[in-house]
């Protein structure tokens, strides 16, 4: 379709201009940024994982359909900028991409220099940009040309030349979603952490966790093994070209009663790279979960 978005139609576009910007950063990087998507909306669109040194890059994406005398208007709510360190990234959605120009600022900068101001009682910030900035505008420092949008994430083009990433073999099995599904589960229980699964899935970490009050996020990897009471110990096979040794990634080993497919309590949480021992022939790493005896209970009947 084409044509102009209409005000019933707010919400899709937004959702249009986010996967196109996600798309953007996976594009321009080459897989050096990694997007993981919500399960939960708590005031962070995505987590964006800087593969180059770990870092996950908070971002809350706001777009325009429409040019307002020439610029892109846009309108934030104060509370949703608690994190100083959240990058708010906006820009103007056109037929088939993205605006010429786009905005990437924290909100710490943001809330300095853009407008402040009520809104049905409610605290905002608003502010304008241009496609073809001004050169005396405040905002010059934080705008960007679209197509280069991973330079502000840390991400040179230079650096995208040099590295390489061997892509990741894909797989997926029933045990294995069962793993990843209960994990999820009992983390979303917490009212204190964020959950975000990655678009696309593609390196080490599976699932990004992200703590409300310390802001602090940690990578996980599920693995999951059939273990019972004649074979409490199982190796974890980890493909080498998605193996990332960082500190904030962990695995997560869970072991499951083969015979109901219930997921017992027993769990393991081990940063990458430890116990871990390379396999040149099939090119993965193996780290060892082993059981503590008292996780090890009766076969399911």
């Amino acid at each position: 379709m084409t044509g102009p978005w209409t005000r019933s139609e707010t919400s899709a576009s937004g959702q249009v201009f986010e996967f196109r910007l996600w798309a953007a950063l996976t594009e321009q990087s080459r897989g050096l940024l990694h997007v993981f998507l919500p399960l939960a909306d708590r005031g962070v669109d995505a987590l964006v994982h800087r593969l180059a040194d770990g870092v996950y890059l908070p971002v809350q994406a706001k777009s325009r359909s429409t040019l307002k005398d020439g610029e892109v208007h846009l309108v934030i709510v104060a509370e949703s900028l608690a994190n100083d360190d959240l990058l708010i990234v906006s820009g103007l959605l056109v037929d088939g991409g993205l605006g010429p120009t786009a905005l990437v600022v924290t909100a710490r900068d943001f809330k300095l220099l853009a407008d402040p101001g009520t809104d049905q009682g409610k605290p905002i910030y608003s502010m304008e940009f241009g496609m073809r900035p001004r050169s005396n505008s405040r905002w010059l420092p934080w705008l960007i040309q679209s197509e280069r949008l991973v330079e502000r994430f840390g991400v040179s083009a230079a650096g995208v030349e040099e590295v390489v990433v061997e892509p990741r073999p894909q797989w997926r099995s029933d045990v294995g979603f069962l793993g990843e599904t209960e994990v999820t589960r009992r983390l979303a229980e917490a009212g204190d952490l964020n959950l975000f699964r990655a678009f696309p899935d593609s390196e080490t970490a599976e699932i990004a966790v992200l703590h409300l009050d310390s802001r602090r996020v940690l990578g996980l990897q599920v693995k999951t093994v059939d273990v019972d009471r004649d074979r409490p110990r199982a190796t974890v096979n980890v493909y080498g070209s998605s193996f990332r040794p960082v500190s904030n990634d962990l695995f997560r080993c869970r072991r499951v009663a083969p015979r109901r497919g219930a997921v017992p309590s027993g769990v393991s949480a081990h940063p990458v790279a430890r116990d871990s021992r390379p396999c040149d022939r099939r090119r993965f790493w193996a780290p060892v979960f082993r059981l503590p005896p008292g996780l090890v209970g009766p076969d399911p009947s």
